[in-house]
């Protein structure tokens, strides 16, 4: 004796059959597409802040990059090569806050950039009237 089909049989295998087409279109899309453009987002990475009155410019490269100059607040900070997965910090005496630029050599092209350096404070509670 075979089982009879129903109609509500054949809409869930058509329904799971097509969940799972979905599940694999998406899952080849994140492991082919978006994944490897993720990892290739390679460059150089500076930020700022001033704290108190001294400004602290991070500099991180995960390429190799020459000839780096950090000015900041008249304060020239000079670094010959900087190796992926490194780190260099320039300081400054500051009055809150100012803008630094920087400037280096990468795959033989001279790269300038220039941001502001933010003064960072504590954040304090407001008090409220009952």
């Amino acid at each position: 004796m075979g089982r009879e089909w129903k109609m509500k049989d054949i809409g869930l295998l058509l329904l799971g059959t097509g969940a799972l087409i979905v599940a694999l279109v998406v899952a080849h899309w994140y492991f082919i597409e978006v994944l490897p453009r993720m990892h290739a987002e390679t460059g150089v990475h500076a930020w700022c802040s001033v704290e108190g009155n001294t400004a602290f410019v991070r500099v991180s490269t995960d390429d190799e990059i020459h000839n780096v100059v950090v000015n900041i607040a008249g304060k020239q900070c000079k670094y010959d090569m900087m190796y992926p997965g490194t780190t260099q910090v320039c300081t400054a005496d500051v009055n809150e806050t100012t803008v630094f630029r920087i400037s280096y050599e990468r795959g033989g092209k001279k790269i300038e950039e220039s941001d502001v350096c933010r003064y960072v404070s504590v954040a304090k509670p407001i008090p409220t009237a009952d």
